[in-house]
């Protein structure tokens, strides 16, 4: 949320008393004049935040009170200046709470932005929910995207109970699997793609339930498929690259996904798969590249798709049985991403 500086203090002072009907407009609370402001600002997706973040109307105001109040006491420091002493707020130290930050990661998992996520960090330890949150039952605060009201467990509510078998429900062939806000871009592009398309509907793609951000993931992995819990996790380092790229490392892990061949069978039969999924991304990458590389990451999917064009291949350069014709391929994955120790083990 934004704090009201000096500025925009004075701003909101010169547009209520300009206005025809000052005395009957002027804003009696916190929440009134940052309704006031936003609304004058033209930021009209900022009107009526706190009270979409705070259903309760008191710890809205709170919040209000809270984030604005040494802004406003510097902007009218003239009506403190009789000798009188300036009153101080109690220090609420909400943000020193031990589970202030764990509150907040939850609230961001819950796909609300960063700002927001403190905000509902702050109402949930004030109101000393944190269980109640944390299970994903706590009418207090919105719960964005996920509101675990199916009752299993995700990042976005750890203490939720487990469904049978551990796993989350399969998504409908309509709904497909959940897939976080910042990379929904790069979803739809793979799912609009040629390539994409006909992936994703491969037989086993029922299997991917979740499509989220993984800070967990090994050494400098780009990105994981998780089977035990249907995830394709996402490196936070790729926050900020192209939904192209994104899309790409998506494909490369829902490869994994429907593949037909298990983990459990063998060094060859593993590194088959690397290639076959690197195949697939490379594909992707051709189908969909939005044109002259910027970024590093984008430069690796065009070297990506120069091995995988140079090898000899299939004819029908598909998704192959056989990766003998990708000799390429298999020294990328062997070397340039370890594949020959991963495998091994």
């Amino acid at each position: 949320m934004r704090k009201i500086r000096l500025a925009v203090v004075i701003a909101v002072a010169a547009w209520l008393l300009t206005a025809a009907q000052a005395l009957a407009i002027w804003p009696t609370t916190c929440v009134e004049a940052n309704d006031a402001f936003e609304y004058a600002a033209g930021r009209l997706h900022n009107v009526g935040i706190y009270q979409r973040v705070y259903p309760d109307p008191v710890v809205a105001e709170a919040a209000c009170q809270n984030d604005h109040r040494d802004d406003l006491r510097r902007a009218f420091a003239w009506a403190f200046r009789n000798g009188q002493p300036r009153p101080t707020a109690a220090p609420t130290n909400l943000r020193e709470h031990p589970d202030w930050s764990r509150v907040r990661d939850v609230a961001q998992a819950r796909s609300t932005d960063s700002i927001l996520s403190s905000q509902i960090a702050d109402s949930v330890i004030q109101r000393g929910a944190v269980d109640t949150f944390l299970r994903g039952v706590d009418d207090g605060v919105q719960y964005g995207r996920w509101s675990c009201d199916q009752s299993w467990r995700l990042m976005a509510c750890p203490l939720a109970p487990e469904q049978p078998g551990g796993r989350a429900p399969p998504p409908s062939a309509t709904d497909g699997p959940r897939v976080d806000p910042a990379l929904r871009p790069a979803w739809d592009v793979l799912r609009r793609s040629q390539v994409g398309s006909q992936l994703i509907r491969r037989p086993g793609n029922e299997a991917v339930v979740e499509i989220d951000w993984a800070a967990d993931l090994p050494g400098t992995a780009l990105a994981g498929w998780a089977p035990n819990i249907g995830l394709i996790g996402m490196s936070p380092s790729l926050r900020g690259e192209k939904p192209e790229v994104l899309a790409a490392v998506i494909a490369h892990e829902f490869w994994h996904a429907v593949s037909p061949i298990p983990d459990e069978s063998g060094f060859d039969n593993c590194v088959a798969d690397e290639v076959r999924a690197f195949v697939t991304q490379a594909a992707v990458w051709q189908d969909i590249s939005p044109g002259t590389p910027r970024t590093p990451l984008e430069q690796a999917q065009e070297r990506l798709v120069d091995v995988w064009l140079s090898d000899p291949g299939d004819d029908g350069r598909g998704v192959p049985e056989d990766v003998s014709g990708y000799p390429g391929l298999q020294a990328h994955a062997l070397y340039d991403y370890d594949y020959a120790t991963t495998c091994a083990a």
